[in-house]
């Protein structure tokens, strides 16, 4: 029998890999709501970047490690944003 969606993410094992993948992505999520919050296009910040949509896009599926302090701080510039350690 095939188990229920509900089943599989009570699974304890399952559910913390979906915990994880999801702290994993916090800060890229949070940077593509934004941007689209703010109706800026991937082509806007990829000029910002000097990069193309397509690396854009890959920044925007890929995860938090994959992001450079660099990327993050003009990304966040092209929403009107700052970026501050704490």
């Amino acid at each position: 029998a095939a188990e229920s969606l509900k089943d599989v993410l009570d699974d304890a094992e399952v559910s913390g890999a979906l915990q994880r993948q999801m702290r994993s992505r916090r800060v890229v999520k949070t940077l593509t709501a934004m941007r689209a919050t703010k109706g800026v296009s991937q082509q806007d910040v990829a000029a910002a970047l000097g990069v193309t949509q397509s690396k854009v896009s890959k920044l925007e599926n890929g995860t938090d490690a994959d992001l450079r302090f660099a990327e993050l701080e003009a990304y966040a510039k092209t929403t009107g944003c700052d970026v501050t350690i704490l």
